[in-house]
């Protein structure tokens, strides 16, 4: 963003401490912006290993992770997270 925004300011005559406070309002967009980027990235990368852990885990059981409804996934899951919470107890 600042790289667009900072010779827009400069060129209206912004210049002293107007210029200082749209100096660090513009870091701080830029550093949200830089977040939640990393955020999504994170969630994206997390969602695919996941997918790969998943249809990794059904090929084992023979499962067709390919055909499954987002319902019997969803159940698939719910087995397992209750299968390893009852193997913790």
């Amino acid at each position: 963003m600042s790289e667009n925004y900072i010779p827009t300011l400069i060129a209206s005559g912004v210049r002293g401490a107007e210029l200082e406070k749209a100096l660090e309002a513009i870091a701080q967009v830029d550093r949200r912006l830089l977040e939640e980027s990393e955020v999504g990235k994170g969630i994206e990368d997390l969602e695919e290993r996941t997918k790969a852990h998943l249809r990794q885990w059904c090929s084992v059981r023979g499962i067709d992770y390919g055909i499954l409804s987002e319902d019997e996934l969803m159940r698939l899951v719910s087995e397992g997270v209750q299968a390893v919470r009852e193997r913790k107890r």
